[in-house]
């Protein structure tokens, strides 16, 4: 399959004269495959560790439909000391309340405070995949600094 994003799926000795990039890393698809995912797509994902970019295959039917997204606690939020916050008080407000309760309570709350704080994440891991693209074929000193940087701040982010 063809590859959307950056060519290359390896790299060895960036920054240095001997410089290589290779696509090595692949999707082989028959055409019936094709025919039961006409939308299919296979991505080159940037930032990895690795001097292998991570790649990902999507096997779409057809265009997805939108559905209501449920709530989902962020792992991310523990390090915020308004998270505890709001979690102690919404659950000592809640006096007389079943369990089931205070939990939706508190997942009500979470949600709406952690929207803020969850797509700011979404923003700033676009933010440097962005920056990362941009750099990732220049081999001057500069953007060479400029793409580590902006890796070392995607893993930060996805920390």
């Amino acid at each position: 399959m063809d590859i959307a994003g950056h060519q290359y799926t390896w790299e060895r000795s960036r920054g240095k004269p001997e410089w290589v990039e290779v696509r090595l890393d692949r999707a082989v698809v028959t055409d019936s495959w094709l025919n039961e995912f006409p939308l299919a797509k296979l991505y080159n994902l940037e930032g990895s560790t690795s001097d292998h970019s991570p790649v990902i295959l999507v096997p779409k039917k057809s265009e997805s439909r939108q559905f209501q997204a449920h709530f989902k606690f962020e792992n991310a939020w523990l390090i915020d000391p308004m998270c505890f916050q709001l979690v102690k008080e919404n659950w000592d407000d809640d006096v007389g309340r079943d369990i089931q309760q205070k939990v939706r309570k508190c997942g009500e709350v979470l949600k709406k405070w952690g929207k803020d704080t969850t797509s700011n994440f979404g923003f700033q891991i676009k933010k440097y995949k962005a920056e990362l693209k941009q750099y990732r074929g220049e081999r001057d000193v500069y953007s060479i600094q400029l793409y580590e940087e902006a890796k070392c701040k995607l893993h930060k982010v996805l920390d």
